[in-house]
């Protein structure tokens, strides 16, 4: 009986120790999340800092009025300068860059439609053009140059007998409203 009880008392011994060093591990993790969350919210709060200070310097508040003033100011300018007052205007628009460039404008649909801006309508324009690849190149660029605004959204290019190309065209323009 005697071994049983020294048995026995070496595995309280071993119990009471494994116990210890878990109860020290639990506090061990939890002082060491405790303390990284800390050391976690020190750093999100000095980030915070640094990207408001960053904000303040790039578009100081009192700045922002202005700003907006201005942006107002250009999407005005914009429209008054770039878009057209009618759909009349693209089609002569059109017919002076096809002019100048020595193309022939050959067939042309155009598809007018609202958008989601006040006074501001959509034109898809789809057309044909036949003259020299040089030339059309030259139309392409005076297109993308003209003071009123184009989106070239398609472009379908055919080789024609003596040196000729046939030009597919599909490109977007927008007509403003009288406001």
């Amino acid at each position: 009986m005697g071994s049983m009880s020294h048995v026995r008392r070496r595995f309280q011994i071993a119990l009471g120790i494994l116990g210890a060093i878990c109860v020290i591990a639990a506090a061990a993790t939890i002082f060491f999340v405790t303390r990284s969350g800390d050391t976690e919210h020190q750093q999100f709060q000095l980030t915070r800092s640094q990207v408001q200070t960053q904000m303040r310097r790039i578009i100081p508040p009192a700045s922002v009025q202005g700003r907006v003033e201005d942006a107002r100011r250009q999407i005005d300018d914009f429209y008054k300068n770039r878009l057209a007052t009618e759909p009349s205007a693209v089609y002569v628009e059109l017919g002076k860059i096809a002019a100048a460039s020595q193309v022939r404008l050959g067939t042309a649909k155009y598809e007018l439609v609202d958008t989601e801006l006040p006074n501001v309508q959509s034109m898809t324009v789809e057309a044909t053009l036949n003259g020299s690849y040089v030339d059309t190149v030259k139309f392409i660029n005076s297109l993308e140059r003209s003071k009123m605004f184009f989106i070239v959204d398609g472009i379908a290019l055919d080789e024609r007998q003596g040196g000729g190309v046939h030009l597919g065209l599909k490109l977007e323009a927008y007509v403003r409203g009288k406001a």
